[in-house]
């Protein structure tokens, strides 16, 4: 049987509008679609309207989510240079404790059970590690700090690195806010164009009914038309004890598999009331003609029956 494709990705949609919008605009008063949309109450050009809004929030939401990874780049570009002069610090530390890492503790720096250093890859939790360092290193007051002779000799400047991971900081609050108001756009994006979207894949399998013998006229609204079956599934069914349940839309020639311990009683049609057979655990049905619709039981007082089926 033929059947629409549906569009998925967004300007895909907004394609289809387009040229299902300009073919009915084409044909005028002759258009096919007058006595559908006038049935279902569809302005079609208030539809038109809405997916130029839901573009222009889609470029909306492009652009912010450019933004949001320049600043990402940006808050990486400030201070990757940092943490490799703060695992240089950890180095030089780790060699100075060389019998006692655990000190390096009280650096903030982290430490394993077994005296290992374990960096963590989330930029805040290094930020962390790294102001750590400084306010450890600036605790020195009275005597000078075991990091100073690295600081000096490398001609490391604390106040520079500071308000370098000001920035860095400054940045990633940016990248986040900028993400959020992408993420927003693409949300309203997809609200506005809802109901236009609904009303598009209603005109499409309006089309199909109305070109029985000729489906692949439906292509002349932009729409693309496939004759192939929707693929069938396995589904996994439960069923709690003296709990019964219509299934619906099997897929005939395919297996019924008691998958559970219990027997379950399986009865053909809607009803219930075709052929009844008591399936035993791995037992299987064939789902021949009269069983496109089956109700399942499962007749036990104590424990969930299982079994699978293969719906279209």
């Amino acid at each position: 049987m033929s059947r629409i494709n549906p569009a998925v990705s967004f300007t895909e949609k907004i394609t289809l509008q387009t040229a299902c919008f300009k073919k009915h605009t084409d044909d005028g008063a002759g258009s096919v679609l007058i006595p559908y949309l006038t049935e279902n109450s569809i302005d079609f050009a208030a539809d038109m309207a809405k997916g130029a809004e839901a573009v222009a929030l889609n470029v909306s939401a492009a652009d912010l989510l450019r933004q949001s990874e320049k600043a990402t780049q940006d808050r990486d570009d400030s201070f990757l240079p940092i943490w490799k002069t703060s695992c240089l610090w950890v180095q030089f530390l780790k060699k100075l404790f060389k019998n006692n890492t655990k000190q390096l503790t009280a650096w903030g720096v982290p430490i394993d059970t077994n005296g290992k250093i374990k960096y963590p890859s989330p930029f805040k939790e290094r930020v962390v590690i790294t102001q750590a360092i400084i306010t450890k290193n600036n605790s020195y007051t009275t005597t000078p700090s075991p990091l100073q002779p690295y600081i000096t000799a490398n001609n490391n400047n604390l106040v520079t690195i500071s308000t370098d991971i000001t920035n860095a900081l400054a940045f990633d609050i940016s990248r986040k806010e900028l993400k959020a108001e992408s993420v927003k756009a693409i949300q309203d994006r997809d609200k506005a164009f809802d109901q236009p979207f609904i009303n598009l894949t209603g005109i499409g399998n309006y089309l199909v009914t109305l070109f029985p013998t000729s489906p692949k006229d439906v292509a002349l609204w932009g729409y693309d038309e496939v004759d192939t079956k929707v693929p069938a599934k396995v589904r996994m069914v439960s069923l709690f004890p003296t709990n019964k349940k219509l299934i619906t839309g099997i897929e005939l020639g395919t297996e019924l598999i008691n998958l559970g311990l219990k027997d379950i009683v399986v009865a053909a049609g809607k009803k219930g009331l075709g052929v009844t057979t008591t399936l035993p655990p791995g037992g299987t049905l064939g789902m021949n003609k009269g069983y496109s619709s089956i109700v399942v039981t499962n007749p036990a007082t104590i424990g969930a029956a299982k079994f699978s089926v293969v719906t279209k």
